[in-house]
């Protein structure tokens, strides 16, 4: 059985170095999400308070000290239980003022931020007064911050019962306790950075190894300081990745440049390519559209699309699938249904889009410096944007004929977030009731995908930071016409959201695993 960690051990308290402030440089217990505890923990439970944030549990089975404890309203009252136990709460004693004195020492001492006092942190005679703990109490410290009982004292098993500690070791294998091992290629890129940003809270996909050519050698943190807090391997060039050690791989790179390498991957590698370069079928539309040939027109028959709501069992069995672009799958996602049902035509569908700045990439660009985006709105791509065939395709399939489509897509001023307002007619005897129930018949068993109540109107706002995809439908004051407007975040749902909730499918796990997050408001 798998521990639910990344990049933390249990190590005996012999093998701890307490002078050492990289062996012993971050002791913390990561929260999982909606995690659920063993039927039976111990009953035997006593828990100690030990200085302002931290407490030690002690039971027949193991001892763990709980970093942080006080953030639950329980535990803070289990805090305040436990200092009215003691008449005065005991003093730490001295720290320890020679090297032999700390090499003999029964307790191991955490150095403090100016590194010239340390405070111990575990006791090995538990001299202290302790106080019984519920096993309810005992559940919200050992189990709801990512805690398994059984899997804890197996491991101690393994090291004959000897006083332990947790805590996070600096280099150490990051992907050590996660069933997954996930490399990312392009991880200096925005939808690269939101991919770690989703797997830091996968509860088993673990990164392996990140790529960044530009950037080889360098931590995570000097590239996006928002991520310094994770435990993350350094960053290598793409020659020098070791795939032996890896199951499934985001490719983060930009369009032209991901044929070749995905051709050169091993063959036992899940992959999803955030990339364009599989998602046109027909490899002359792709020589036409992103002016180059098509240099692994093989592998692209291979290569599955990976609009999840509507394909999800292709997903399930493929080994390559291309994600979605952000613009077609705001498009797609409210359309297929309706065209589908043969409710709206296809002759005329008109679509303006709005993207937030961070949908043009990370490169360095002239017409993307604050100075000539903000207060401002840009029209682009005008007549011939490359998420054109992309979304023809996609509508063609569920017409079965030709699609084409009027498409302008627009900057905004925000950093992410995207808005499609679609224009379409709707068949003859068709209602805006109609098309609203067809919607709502079509996606009430997905998570993912939202139809709003009561003329609500979706809201970029809504889906900030989620792989939501909120939807609504309006009437037009043209007669028979009719308006659909379908917001997503461009870097979760139209990107790295989906890859996830793809990745998830083709390795037999719930497709929402890793993706249950709030948006980000105000």
């Amino acid at each position: 059985m798998q521990l639910p960690y990344s990049q933390e051990d249990w190590l005996p308290k012999s093998k701890l170095q307490p002078h050492s402030r990289s062996s012993l440089s971050t002791l913390q217990i990561r929260r999982r999400p909606k995690f659920t505890p063993p039927p039976t923990p111990p009953t035997d439970a006593f828990v100690r308070y030990s200085h302002a944030t931290d407490a030690v549990v002690r039971c027949s089975q193991a001892t763990v000290v709980v970093r942080r404890f006080v953030s639950s309203p329980l535990l803070r009252s289990l805090r305040r239980r436990c200092l009215r136990s003691l008449s005065s709460p005991p003093l730490p004693p001295p720290p320890p003022t020679s090297s032999d004195q700390l090499a003999t020492s029964k307790q191991v001492y955490l150095p403090t931020t100016d590194n010239q006092h340390r405070r111990p942190l575990y006791t090995a005679s538990f001299s202290a007064v302790w106080t019984k703990m519920s096993a309810t109490a005992l559940c919200s410290i050992c189990f709801d911050i990512a805690h398994s009982w059984k899997q804890v004292s197996k491991v101690r098993k393994q090291h004959d019962f000897k006083p332990f500690v947790k805590c996070s070791i600096k280099g150490g294998n990051p992907t050590s306790q996660k069933a997954v091992r996930v490399g990312v290629l392009g991880a200096s890129g925005y939808t690269g950075a939101e991919v770690l940003r989703l797997l830091a809270n996968h509860p088993q996909f673990g990164v392996a190894l990140m790529t960044a050519d530009r950037k080889a050698g360098q931590p995570i943190a000097s590239v996006f300081p928002h991520l310094g807090t994770q435990d993350l391997p350094d960053l290598i060039a793409i020659k020098d990745a070791n795939f032996s050690d890896v199951d499934a791989v985001f490719c983060c790179l930009p369009h032209g440049t991901t044929q070749e390498i995905i051709n050169g991957l091993p063959k036992h590698l899940k992959i999803v390519d955030l990339s364009a370069d599989f998602r046109l079928r027909d490899i002359s539309e792709y020589e036409e559209w992103y002016g180059q040939p098509h240099r692994a027109p093989d592998l692209q028959k291979e290569a599955i699309y990976g609009l999840t709501e509507v394909l999800r069992e292709e997903i399930k069995n493929a080994r390559l699938v291309a994600n979605p672009g952000c613009y077609p799958t705001s498009i797609q996602l409210p359309l297929v249904p309706l065209i589908k049902a043969n409710l709206i035509g296809i002759r005329n569908i008109i679509i303006d889009a709005k993207s937030g700045v961070s949908g043009a990439g990370r490169s360095a660009k002239e017409n993307l410096l604050f100075t000539e985006v903000v207060e401002g709105i840009n029209s682009y791509g005008v007549t011939r944007h490359r998420h054109v065939p992309e979304t023809e395709q996609g509508l063609a399939d569920a017409a079965q004929s030709k699609v084409t489509i009027s498409f302008t897509p627009h900057l905004i001023p925000m950093s992410r977030g995207m808005q499609s307002t679609i224009y379409v007619e709707m068949a003859p005897g068709v209602r805006i009731e109609d098309l609203y129930q067809q919607l709502k018949l079509s996606y009430e068993d997905e998570e993912f995908v939202v139809l709003l109540e009561n003329g609500a109107i979706p809201r970029t706002h809504s889906v900030k930071g989620t792989n939501y995809n909120l939807i609504n439908v309006f009437p037009d004051r043209i007669p028979g016409r009719a308006i659909i407007i379908s917001v997503i975040d461009n870097l979760v749902k139209g990107a790295s959201g989906q890859a996830l909730q793809n990745l998830n499918l083709m390795l037999g796990y719930p497709e929402n695993l890793g993706l249950h997050y709030q948006p980000l408001f105000p």
